[in-house]
C-alpha cells in the first residue's frame, strides 16, 4: 500500500526522514542552508531516507504535505498553475493505458505500422490542439 494511503504511515515516514536533517542540509557560505544535491549522495543513504517510489505516489504525497495532509483538500486543490495539479490524484492523466480503449488501439496500429496514425503524425505537425504553442517550438517565434 502506498504510504500517501495511510496518514498515519505517511507522517510515520516524515518523523524517519527527519532525523537525517544533520546528514542532508549544509550550511552555505552565506549563513544560511541547503540541501545536499541528492546526485551527490552514497546510493545507500539516499535510499534510506527516501525509499525508491513510484513517481505518481510522491507526486501525491507533496499534494497531501502541501494540503496539511487532507486529501479532500487534495481533491478540491484550485493551484491550477502548479505543475503536479494534474497528477494530484495519484495518476496520469495523460495516460492512454486505461480509459482511453480508442487512443490505444490507435497507438497499437500505428506501432505495427497500420492504424491511422503510422501515416498522419508527422513530427512537428500542428494538431489544432488549441493550446498556444510554446516559444521556441517548431514554428513559433
Amino acid at each position: 500500500m502506498a504510504r500517501w494511503k495511510n496518514p498515519s504511515l505517511l507522517e510515520n515516514e516524515r518523523e524517519r526522514r527527519r532525523q537525517y536533517q544533520g546528514r542532508l542540509v549544509q550550511k552555505l557560505p552565506d549563513g544560511g542552508t541547503g540541501g545536499v544535491d541528492p546526485r551527490d549522495l552514497d546510493r545507500a543513504l539516499l535510499e534510506q531516507v527516501h525509499p525508491p517510489a513510484p513517481i505518481l505516489d510522491v507526486v501525491r504525497e507533496k499534494c497531501l504535505d502541501c494540503s496539511g495532509y487532507q486529501p479532500g483538500e487534495v481533491d478540491r486543490c484550485t493551484a491550477i498553475a502548479c505543475s503536479l495539479w494534474p497528477y494530484r490524484f495519484g495518476t496520469n492523466p495523460f495516460s492512454n493505458r486505461k480509459g482511453n480503449a480508442e487512443a490505444l488501439i490507435r497507438a497499437r496500429g500505428a506501432k505495427q505500422g497500420k492504424g491511422p496514425l503510422a501515416d498522419e503524425d508527422a513530427p512537428g505537425e500542428d494538431h489544432g490542439s488549441g493550446a498556444p504553442a510554446l516559444p521556441g517550438a517548431e514554428g513559433t517565434p
